[in-house]
């Protein structure tokens, strides 16, 4: 028959052609497989870029409903609760300074907020950093207290403070705070630095405390009549 007669030529055909077949089985695998992973890939880039996009509407919503109300951490200081400005203390002694606040801002104070210390004299005992405030809602004031030493040696001291939050270590925000006081000394005079002064130029103490107690610690004036006084 015609298959008969075809079979020795197909069966020699196969055995000659038998390795470029199978290279050829080869290739159109590896080329299916391409199809598909390349399939995959473009299908997962899709629906990346579809994630990103709800993630862009989504923050553009968040934004357009902020639009023109930037959000703003404030603090306004409100009033001091204990030792005004300029309150004497005696030398060495502890004594705790506590200041009335108010959230001014718009949004909550991070839970981590805290009152730092900033500048002039360290009067907190082992040089604390600071204090920790918490959460406070807009419109709410807190009442933030802090341990402090005055310091041995008598004169003016001043120490400054910034309500800060956790970001970028920590950043201020708000007014600054502070605490004055004046440590007299152990005579009562209270014009310690004035008097340090006029002694530097000369004059004598017994005649300078009597003059600047007379001017009320007015270093100027004290100056002059000390210079009249001859």
């Amino acid at each position: 028959s015609t298959v008969d007669n075809a079979r020795p030529a197909l069966n020699e055909f196969l055995e000659n052609a038998g390795p470029q077949l199978e290279q050829f089985a080869c290739t159109v695998k590896d080329t299916v497989e391409d199809i598909f992973d390349n399939a995959a890939t473009n299908v997962n880039e899709f629906l990346h870029s579809e994630e990103k996009k709800d993630e862009k509407e989504s923050y553009s919503s968040i934004k357009d409903a902020f639009e023109g109300v930037p959000i703003k951490y404030e603090v306004k200081f409100v009033s001091d609760e204990s030792y005004p400005d300029g309150a004497n203390i005696e030398a060495g002694s502890v004594f705790t300074k506590t200041w009335k606040l108010l959230n001014s801002g718009n949004v909550a104070w991070p839970k981590e907020t805290c009152l730092h210390f900033v500048g002039g004299t360290n009067l907190m005992p082992n040089f604390t950093k600071g204090v920790h405030v918490g959460e406070i809602q807009p419109n709410e004031e807190v009442c933030v207290s802090v341990t402090m030493k005055a310091p041995t040696k008598p004169g003016k001291y001043s120490s400054y403070f910034r309500m800060c939050y956790p970001i970028n270590d920590y950043l201020p925000f708000g007014d600054r705070i502070w605490c004055n006081i004046f440590v007299p000394p152990e005579d009562g005079f209270q014009y310690p630095q004035e008097l340090e002064k006029v002694l530097e130029m000369g004059f004598p103490e017994d005649i300078a405390r009597v003059i600047l107690e007379s001017n009320n610690g007015n270093f100027e004036e004290t100056v002059n009549e000390l210079l009249n006084q001859n």
